[in-house]
């Protein structure tokens, strides 16, 4: 049997975490939202939809990732418009 890829064991890795942080949020009523993107390149859309979806005020990141998961977000940014940080209000149809 083939020893498993690091990219496996990063999927396994993330895939117990947010396990945990599900059951966590769960324990003070909160859920977890986990939303699927077919490319990794579709994932600004996918988010830029659960904030209108929830009319979010704001958005924060986790600020020690990978290069493409850094421009992702930038990107994510950039499409929320003039103004728009990491961790202040965002712009959207629910203000």
């Amino acid at each position: 049997m083939p020893f498993p890829t690091t990219a496996v064991l990063a999927a396994v890795y993330v895939l117990r975490n947010l396990e945990s942080l599900g059951g966590d949020l769960a324990a003070i009523g909160i859920p977890l939202l986990v939303e699927e993107a077919p490319l990794f390149s579709d994932s600004p859309k996918a988010l830029q939809k659960i904030l209108e979806r929830h009319c979010c005020k704001a958005l924060y990141f986790n600020r020690e990732y990978e290069f493409n998961e850094a421009a992702r977000d930038e990107r994510s940014l950039r499409r929320s418009g003039p103004g728009s940080s990491l961790s202040t209000d965002l712009p959207g149809p629910c203000d």
